[in-house]
């Protein structure tokens, strides 16, 4: 999950929510976490970069053993500041 890893798939015409939302992630974050060891946080400037969170990380997560270490913010930028969109904890 990583700006830009989606451009060429969408320029080369394969538009679709995987490429729609991969190109809605503007950074991600490993940091310390406030309820749990570890929190990511990942920015958005779409909405529809939720699919990324809800249908990729967070089942990776979740089946990989460390589901209870880790919590999730998704932030959406709106008039150039970062708001928090949805919280997984």
């Amino acid at each position: 999950m990583e700006k830009g890893r989606a451009r060429i798939p969408f320029k080369l015409g394969k538009i679709d929510i995987h490429s729609v939302s991969a190109l809605a992630i503007e950074k991600v974050e490993i940091l310390e976490g406030n309820k749990k060891p570890i929190k990511i946080v990942i920015v958005m400037t779409n909405p529809a970069g939720i699919f990324q969170v809800d249908e990729l990380l967070k089942s990776k997560i979740k089946t990989s053993g460390i589901d209870d270490m880790v919590e999730i913010e998704a932030r959406l930028i709106e008039n150039g500041k970062e708001v928090v969109f949805k919280k997984y904890e």
